[in-house]
């Protein structure tokens, strides 16, 4: 029997140690379909956390296009729908118009939410907006419309409202009662 060389030898182990371009992409595939499995079996969130974020949501919306009236030096309203809302800007001719700006843009509500709109001091003023106009404007020198947007999950017995007052304090509440 022949003797191999050291060289020999360590080439030969070589080419069997480590794995192969199909057996990783198996692997990754595998974890892939794991994931994909995973993710799909994760609860979907209720209507009720769903209003909560979204109220959320737009009470940052407001704050920072109160921030951005102030640095810009220009009012922005706020136009309420039934099903969304969206900014608007007075343009040059003083008519107000929705905003170009990518961070306000028109925004629609998931349909298991409901949006109501009260701008007046009367608890019982809450309406369902669907006229385009400036409901609520954000001054340049930082005071809001007053109001209060109540954001209701369908099929359920709670809400969620965002308060805003004059000097642009912006409060979050969730209620569990039906308005």
């Amino acid at each position: 029997m022949a003797q191999q060389s050291p060289l020999t030898r360590t080439r030969t182990s070589s080419r069997h140690s480590g794995f192969t371009l199909l057996e990783l992409l198996v692997v990754i595939m595998i974890i892939g379909l794991m994931a994909n499995f995973m993710i799909l079996s994760y609860p979907e969130s209720s209507p009720d956390e769903i209003a909560e974020t979204e109220t959320r949501k737009l009470g940052h919306l407001v704050s920072l296009a109160s921030q951005d009236a102030l640095l810009r030096s220009r009012s922005i309203a706020l136009h309420v729908t039934p099903d969304g809302y969206r900014f608007l800007v007075r343009g040059k001719d003083g008519i107000w118009a929705p905003s170009t700006d990518k961070l306000f843009v028109t925004r629609k509500l998931p349909e298991s939410i409901g949006l109501e709109l009260n701008t007046t001091s009367d608890e019982g003023q809450f309406i369902s907006p669907d006229q385009e106009t400036a409901q609520i404007i954000i001054s340049a020198s930082g005071e809001i419309t007053p109001f209060k947007i109540r954001l209701i999950a369908t099929n359920s017995n709670r809400y969620t409202e965002l308060t805003g007052d004059f000097s642009g304090q912006l409060t979050v509440k969730a209620h569990t009662e039906q308005p």
